[in-house]
């Protein structure tokens, strides 16, 4: 049998010794369990004149209460030379650091660039996006050796931002309607009551100053508890048999 060691003891029994940190090879049973209901939130900035974001208000009141079974799925913790953890699940990898007898592993995906388009007749549009989403796994070790606890958090951030001339020569051009999306955000009430999305017309003046600008900013945030069982397993049968064992989660 494995002799079962906090991960944090055995990467500091490693350095003490003399030992590679890359000869750190465990497989572990996770149990993972249902993502709990996530925080979401929007910020938003514009220069519409007489806009605003509708009325999220409402008369319905929706319930749902739901319980899932937790997933069991096996992962692999390599140690390097660095001092550094991978953790491997799911088929991916993340990146940890140990502080004290807690590991982090965590891994941020990203995508950002622009569009611009322009007309020498007088039009010009722009998006720029920043989207990302960090994965957190931070794991403490357990009361009993070999087993870890902790939670597994992903952020979602998406941040978009469009400029575009207030007015412009529809024939000359060709653009007929305008890009910058603001009937998803916006609405404009209407003299005789109601409201209308606001929209930028190409013969109005619709905005405080040319170019109109609507920016905005959405986090998502979702976690899920985590728990972690050292096994006996070596690696290469990790990858010949149980790769792709495990529970899947719920029904």
């Amino acid at each position: 049998m494995k002799t079962r060691r906090p991960l944090a003891v055995a990467l500091v029994a490693a350095a003490l010794t003399g030992c590679s940190q890359s000869e750190i090879e465990e497989v572990w049973a996770f149990y993972l369990g249902p993502f709990a209901t996530g925080t979401d939130t929007q910020t938003l900035s514009h220069n519409f004149t007489d806009a605003s974001e509708p009325d999220a208000t409402s008369s319905w009141t929706t319930d749902d209460d739901t319980a899932e079974s937790e997933a069991i799925v096996f992962g692999e913790i390599i140690g390097l030379d660095t001092g550094e953890t991978v953790l491997v699940i799911n088929n991916r990898t993340f990146l940890g650091t140990a502080d004290g007898d807690t590991t982090t592993w965590l891994w941020e995906r990203f995508d950002n660039g622009s569009a611009r388009s322009t007309h020498t007749a007088g039009y010009t549009y722009t998006h720029d996006y920043n989207d990302s989403q960090l994965t957190t796994i931070e794991l403490t070790d357990g009361d009993v050796n070999g087993t870890m606890e902790g939670t597994w958090t992903v952020s979602t951030t998406t941040d978009d931002t469009w400029n575009e001339d207030d007015q412009w020569d529809t024939v000359e051009t060709g653009q007929a309607t305008s890009q910058i999306p603001s009937s998803n955000f916006l609405v404009k009430e209407l003299p005789t009551g109601g409201e209308v999305p606001a929209t930028n017309r190409t013969d109005e003046t619709d905005c405080s100053s040319s170019p109109c600008t609507l920016s905005v900013t959405t986090n998502f945030e979702q976690s899920r508890a985590v728990s972690a069982v050292l096994t006996d397993y070596t690696a290469d049968e990790l990858d010949r048999t149980l790769e792709n064992s495990g529970q899947q989660a719920g029904f």
